[in-house]
């Protein structure tokens, strides 16, 4: 009698929303972490269901569906605890709808996104999609720019701000000694800022001696940060 072949071990099922099996093979500690963000998720998702209307709903049901990674729901939660901390600041007690042109494609970016300083720039972003002082000066290619974006270059285009929105190549070793990094990485930072269109070269110099802030990267930051 030929003896059965051993199936391969399935993940254990585990109680998901709406009654429905999660196939996701977790731990109990992670099982009780995961019920606990998605708790907070709800919350979370209510509050955005307020900014954005109905259109959301679909799209929460994915963000913070049966199958989605416990990160990603970490990272919305904290998206919209800080957006909504930033329009408290701004003193903004009843939020704009949102523009779902603008406000969906940030959500689905930023919950990709671990980098703490980018996360407070999609945050920054999406509070001024319902900040009803400047909603409407949001564009689409700002998402578009801040996805192609790398965690050093945050710094690095806060640094140009903060100096006059320009360095030569010499300020470039003052901005590596400034950030820890070396002149290699300002280096590859200043060319990411050129491809996205938030820095290019000053038109009364040589080409590639002066970076300094487009009017579109000036744009961007006016918007994230006033």
């Amino acid at each position: 009698m030929r003896a059965s072949p051993q199936s391969t071990p399935k993940p254990a099922r585990r109680p998901g929303q709406n009654g429905k099996d999660n196939l996701i093979p977790i731990s109990d500690e992670q099982a009780k972490l995961a019920q606990e963000i998605v708790g907070a998720g709800r919350d979370a998702g209510g509050w955005l269901a307020n900014i954005l209307g109905d259109i959301p709903r679909d799209t929460l049901g994915f963000l913070f569906g049966d199958k989605i990674k416990v990160k990603r729901e970490e990272n919305i939660i904290k998206l919209c605890a800080k957006a909504k901390k930033r329009l408290a600041e701004q003193g903004i007690e009843e939020p704009a709808p949102a523009n779902p042109k603008l406000a969906l494609p940030i959500l689905a970016a930023a919950a990709d996104e671990n980098s703490d300083e980018l996360q407070d720039l999609w945050a920054r972003l999406l509070a001024a999609t319902m900040n009803p002082n400047s909603s409407k000066q949001g564009r689409l290619g700002f998402t578009h720019a801040l996805k192609r974006l790398d965690p050093l270059d945050a710094p690095v285009l806060d640094w140009l701000r903060e100096h006059g929105g320009g360095a030569d190549m010499g300020a470039r070793n003052k901005i590596a000694q400034d950030l820890g990094v070396s002149r290699d990485e300002v280096d590859v930072s200043m060319m990411n800022l050129v491809n996205v269109s938030f820095a290019g070269s000053a038109g009364n110099v040589p080409t590639g001696n002066m970076t300094v802030l487009t009017p579109f990267g000036r744009e961007f930051l006016r918007v994230v940060l006033d």
